[in-house]
């Protein structure tokens, strides 16, 4: 399967606010379908060229803990399979991700797993030159601080999928002013 670069792809979005324990983002959530090639050194090398690194492959979408990263953005590609997460704790929002879909999570968004089919395969990438991703649990006491982080990430350089023109450049243009 090639995968097909337009700018009017439609992506589905999902703002998630703070609440006292995950600092969830300003930025959304953003899930693109049917996307990814089914070969995972494909998805690997279109990573790659958009300047995204392949830090992981995984038979599991998602860890089936509530956690997040506070100074990473990360992308998670499926190879096979599906699996659901839920995003932004356990009053946010589900969403289920089929062979070919990718979800980018924007740092501070606590996402788990909720099911992972018998034949799930995933990857999982960071932004070229971020930080080794910290793994983040939602303790009440580290809030300002993991907030604070996430604010600070930097944008990615690129959308993962799409390269320079991809749904990033349209949906994470800038934060507000308020969260920096």
């Amino acid at each position: 399967m090639n995968v097909i670069a337009t700018a009017d792809l439609a992506v589905e979005t999902f703002r998630l606010a703070g609440d006292g324990r995950f600092p969830n983002s300003d930025l959304p959530v953003l899930v693109y379908r049917r996307v990814v090639p089914s070969d995972p050194d494909a998805i690997e090398a279109l990573l790659l060229r958009n300047r995204w690194v392949p830090a992981w492959r995984a038979p599991i979408g998602f860890y089936p803990f509530e956690h997040f990263h506070s100074n990473a953005h990360e992308l998670v590609a499926i190879v096979a399979g599906e699996a659901k997460g839920r995003l932004g704790g356990s009053g946010g929002a589900s969403v289920t991700l089929h062979a070919g879909d990718a979800v980018l999570i924007p740092a501070g968004v606590c996402h788990f797993g909720e099911y992972s089919s018998p034949d799930i395969l995933a990857i999982g990438a960071y932004p070229l030159g971020a930080p080794v991703p910290d793994m983040r649990r939602g303790e009440p006491m580290e809030y300002a601080e993991a907030k604070g982080n996430a604010a600070r990430t930097p944008l990615p350089p690129a959308d993962p999928i799409l390269g320079i023109k991809g749904p990033l450049a349209d949906h994470w243009t800038s934060r507000p002013e308020a969260s920096r």
